[in-house]
């Protein structure tokens, strides 16, 4: 919709308000979909759509930091912590907590929620049988505020000030 409308001359702000969106998304996406001139002679290049969202899925692969586990300094720790985790049944905490004191670097050890959540999603070389404390981990209970008291009181119920009133 964006191409065909820029291709008819709109303003940026008329299709920003037929699209639903602010002027600067436009604005964004058509420099984002129109690729640099090589030189000056020959046609202007154009906006497509096509060129555009190629262009932000390359952009969205770059755009989230890349996990810790897949850092080549991670690997040997991964290594260590399957062993104990299949040999001598350790808890994933466990490893975590004994590396921090002795063997490795802290900048080698991902956090145990990291590598639960590795687990989880299958990116480890264990299953879940593997660390049956996976399965014995509760999620944080979310209180719930309905019933909380409330300090002091509503400033509807508070008396009027009798010299404000007299003014």
């Amino acid at each position: 919709m964006i191409q065909a409308l820029h291709q008819q001359g709109y303003s940026l702000r008329d299709i920003a308000t037929i699209v639903g969106c602010a002027h600067t998304t436009i604005y964004y996406e058509i420099r984002r979909g129109t690729p640099k001139p090589n030189s000056n002679r020959g046609r202007k290049p154009q906006y497509t759509a096509k060129r555009g969202q190629k262009a932000y899925e390359e952009h969205r692969k770059h755009s989230r930091r890349p996990l810790k586990i897949y850092c080549d300094d991670c690997e040997p720790f991964i290594q260590w912590m399957v062993t104990q985790v299949r040999e001598k049944r350790w808890s994933i905490d466990a490893c975590v907590g004994y590396l921090f004191c002795n063997l490795f670097n802290a900048k080698q050890i991902p956090c145990t929620k990291t590598l639960y959540n590795m687990l989880w999603a299958g990116k480890l070389p264990l299953s879940l049988f593997d660390v049956p404390q996976a399965l014995k981990r509760k999620p944080h209970r979310k209180w719930n505020c309905k019933n909380k008291h409330m300090k002091g009181r509503s400033i509807d119920k508070r008396p009027v000030l009798s010299t404000l009133a007299q003014k």
